[in-house]
Parts: C-alpha cells; sequence; structure tokens
C-alpha cells in the first residue's frame, strides 16, 4: 500500500471461550476519509484451542479492518475476521494512544 502507515502490532487477550491467544503481526493503514482509515494487519496468531482443533500451534492471517481516527486518546477499530472454519465475525476493538 503506497504512502501507508506501517506499524507492528501485538496482542494478548482471552477469547469467546475463554481461553489464552496472542498475536504479532504488521498493519498497513491509510485514509478513507477525513477520520475513517482503513487497512490490513497480517500476522500470526495462537489461540490455546488450535493445537486441538486444526493440529497447529501458530496460524496466519490476514484482517481487512476500518479504524476512526479523531483526535482523541480513545478511538475504534472494526476487524473482518473471514469465515475460515466458523461463520466469521466482526470484531470492535478499543485503541488507546499513550
Amino acid at each position: 500500500l503506497k504512502g501507508a502507515a506501517v506499524s507492528v502490532e501485538t496482542e494478548l487477550y482471552s477469547d469467546s471461550f475463554s481461553k489464552f491467544a496472542y498475536l504479532c503481526g504488521v498493519t498497513f493503514q491509510k485514509e478513507l476519509t477525513g477520520y475513517l482509515d482503513y487497512g490490513i494487519n497480517v500476522g500470526l496468531i495462537h489461540e490455546d484451542h488450535l493445537v486441538d482443533d486444526i493440529g497447529l500451534y501458530l496460524v496466519p492471517y490476514l484482517f481487512p479492518y476500518l479504524q476512526t481516527r479523531f483526535d482523541t486518546a480513545i478511538n475504534a477499530r472494526l476487524t473482518i475476521i473471514p469465515p475460515v472454519g466458523n461463520k466469521g465475525v466482526f470484531a470492535v476493538q478499543l485503541i488507546a494512544r499513550f
């Protein structure tokens, strides 16, 4: 993505089934409108149930997203998780800037 802001992201969280998970990836983000950006997040993800479900410890991912860009410490990201072995989901995250 020419002209995109590039950043490295890591996340630790408890998934919908209260199982530990983490991911590490790179994001490419560009402006869509005045206060809304779009982007792609690619990397590797681990969720405790993946080993039992598919036999893999780490799984590659590619998630498109929309993110607000207000001049505040808190913004929001809507991530589209494609249907791979499930029905697909939309995940909403609050992003705090430090």
